[in-house]
């Protein structure tokens, strides 16, 4: 038996019908090898997050546009080569 829904949404919003999900084994080691393929030829990768202000992150992202740099990640991932590389001390 049904459960009647006192507000009418079933009715309001139409939703498709409900599908089987899949509950195949996922293949970690593959996955984990194409992602870090995907990201990088140099091996293993690490996760960074930085969280900016949204004005300082509109300003980065016109300035990485201006450079020629396709990402946000191209683009920092070259500004910390640089750094790395001519360290000013």
């Amino acid at each position: 038996m049904e459960k009647e829904n006192k507000f009418g949404l079933k009715s309001a919003i139409k939703m498709p019908p409900k599908k089987e999900i899949r509950t195949e084994p996922v293949e970690v080691e593959k996955t984990e090898k194409a992602v870090q393929a995907i990201h990088s030829g140099k091996g293993k990768v690490v996760r960074l997050s930085l969280d900016v202000d949204e004005e300082l992150y509109k300003e980065l992202k016109i300035h990485q546009i201006r450079k020629g740099f396709k990402t946000t990640r191209e683009y920092l991932l070259h500004l910390i080569s640089d750094d790395i590389k001519n360290p000013e001390a």
